[in-house]
């Protein structure tokens, strides 16, 4: 039902209730596909398809494959960077899974490097009360 949307919605707000709906999956490969699958559908907006690929870096955090968390995460990154206007949505996801990547490899400087990234490309009242 989700992909009927896919042409009708701005590109942002279908990436991020894509990615919503890939969170209600009950196991995180099941949520993995769907969010790639999203990927070939969204392809020619740049920006959404950064918000699926941190999406899927997230989710192959929780399955603990850190390596290809952060390979990820740098691409994206670098990608963002050499495109120059990526939205702040984009930055905002991108240094939250950075900075729950540094948390689990208890790197403090750079968690703590990427919350700060994450509160400043997130409208406080985007965030929710128990972060």
């Amino acid at each position: 039902m989700i992909e009927k949307l896919s042409d009708r919605l701005n590109p942002i707000k279908y990436a991020l209730i894509t990615i919503a709906c890939s969170d209600s999956f009950d196991s995180i490969e099941d949520s993995v596909k769907f969010v790639e699958e999203a990927q070939t559908r969204m392809k020619r907006y740049t920006q959404a398809v950064f918000l699926l690929r941190i999406s899927v870096a997230e989710k192959k955090l929780r399955l603990g494959e850190h390596h290809d968390c952060k390979e990820m995460l740098e691409g994206i990154r670098a990608e963002a960077e050499k495109h120059g206007d990526a939205e702040p949505k984009v930055y905002s996801y991108m240094s939250k899974v950075f900075a729950l990547y540094y948390n689990r490899k208890e790197d403090h400087e750079n968690y703590y490097k990427s919350c700060l990234s994450y509160l400043a490309y997130t409208p406080a009242d985007e965030i929710p009360a128990k972060e």
